[in-house]
C-alpha cells in the first residue's frame, strides 16, 4: 500500500473515524496510559500513533508555509531555479512538466519526475533552546528554465525521523503541487536606425596675397595672387606710394590699379593671378621717380565673400626697386 499525506491507513493500523480521533485526543489530555491500554486491534489508536500524526501534520504546516518559489511565481529562461523549504525531517524536492509525473495512485505509476528530483541540501536554522532543530533544505535545478513553459513541483518528507515517530512505521507526506512559469527571454533592445552625421561645416575662409614676380623698368609689370581657402568672390586692388629718403610717403595715384575682380570656385579654394603691365603716361611717371630715387610700395588689398557669406580680407605690401 502506498503511502501519502491523505492516507491515513499505515499510520493508525486500522480505519479511524473523525469522532474516534476527537475522543483519543480529549482522553490523551486524561493521561496516556488510559489510552496506551486500549489494543489497535480492537479499533482504538495508541498515543504514540497520535503524538507521531500531530507531529507530522505540523511539520507539513510549517513546510507549506516556508516553501519558494510561490505559487504562480516566475523566473527567467536560462537562469538556475532554486526550491526552498523549511521542515524538521530531511525534504526531497521534485520537479516535472506535468502534474500527472509528480502524483501517484493506487492503480497508477509512481511519480517520475521528468525535469529532476532529489534531497536537498539542509542549513540548521536557529530556534529557542530546547526546541527540535528546524532546518532550511534548498535544491537547485539547471532543468527546470531550460525553456519558456510551466512547470510542477513539490517537496516530501519522510517523518520516520520525527521526534514523535521514533519506532513507528513511516509514512511520506507530500505538499501540494506548486507551479512556476518560465519566462522567455526579453527581446534585446532595438537598436536606434542610423543616423547620417551632420554635415561637416567648412573650414574658416582666409585670403592672401603673395607677390611672383620681381619689378623692372624693362618689363614693367607688377604680378600677384590672391589665395582663397575656399570658394570665394570679390576684389582686389593697390594703390601706390614713393618713398624718399627722410620723407614722407607721396601718393602716385596714377600708377594705382583699380579694382579687379576675384572669382575662385572650387570648393577647397585656389589661386587666382593678377598682372598689371605700365604702358604710355603710367610708364613715364615711374620711369620718373624711379631715376630720381624714389621707391614704389605697392599696398595691395583684397576683400572675398565666401559661399556661406562670410567675409575675408587681407592687405601686402611690397617695395620694389629697380
Amino acid at each position: 500500500m502506498k503511502s501519502s499525506t491523505r492516507k491515513l491507513v499505515s499510520c493508525y493500523h486500522g480505519s479511524v473515524t473523525l469522532a474516534v480521533v476527537a475522543s483519543l485526543v480529549v482522553l490523551g489530555g486524561l493521561g496516556s496510559a488510559v489510552i496506551g491500554s486500549v489494543s489497535p486491534a480492537q479499533g482504538y489508536v495508541s498515543a504514540p500513533y497520535l503524538i507521531c500524526f500531530g507531529d507530522s501534520q505540523s511539520n507539513l504546516r510549517g513546510l507549506e508555509g516556508s516553501l519558494a518559489p510561490a505559487e504562480g511565481a516566475t523566473a527567467q529562461v536560462g537562469t538556475l531555479v532554486t526550491f526552498t523549504g523549511g521542515s524538521g525531517a530531511s525534504l526531497k524536492f521534485a520537479v516535472a512538466s506535468s502534474p500527472a509525473l509528480l502524483s501517484s495512485s493506487d492503480i497508477g505509476p509512481d511519480p517520475s519526475p521528468d525535469i529532476g528530483s532529489g534531497p536537498g541540501s539542509a542549513q540548521q536554522q536557529p530556534g529557542p533552546p530546547g526546541s527540535p532543530p528546524t532546518y532550511t533544505y534548498t535544491f537547485t535545478s539547471t532543468r527546470a528554465a531550460i525553456a519558456p513553459r510551466t512547470v510542477y513541483w513539490d517537496a516530501s518528507f519522510s517523518n520516520a525521523t520525527l521526534a514523535g515517530c521514533e519506532g513507528l512505521a513511516p509514512t511520506t507526506y507530500t505538499t501540494p503541487i506548486r507551479t512556476l512559469t518560465i519566462l522567455p527571454a526579453p527581446s534585446p533592445p532595438t537598436a536606434p536606425p542610423p543616423t547620417s552625421p551632420p554635415p561637416a561645416e567648412p573650414p574658416p575662409l582666409q585670403v592672401s596675397i603673395r607677390m611672383t614676380s620681381s619689378f623692372h623698368l624693362a618689363h614693367p609689370t607688377v604680378t600677384y595672387r590672391i589665395h582663397c581657402t575656399a570658394s570665394c568672390s570679390g576684389g582686389t586692388s593697390y594703390q601706390v606710394f614713393v618713398l624718399r629718403h627722410h620723407a614722407k610717403a607721396v601718393r602716385a595715384s596714377k600708377l594705382d590699379l583699380g579694382r579687379e575682380s576675384v572669382s575662385i570656385i572650387p570648393a577647397t579654394g585656389g589661386d587666382e593671378q593678377f598682372t598689371h603691365n605700365y604702358s604710355g603716361n603710367s610708364l613715364q611717371t615711374l620711369r620718373t621717380i624711379v631715376r630720381t630715387g624714389g621707391i614704389l610700395e605697392f599696398r595691395i588689398t583684397a576683400k572675398v565673400t565666401g559661399a556661406l557669406g562670410n567675409v575675408a580680407r587681407a592687405q601686402h605690401i611690397a617695395q620694389l626697386r629697380t
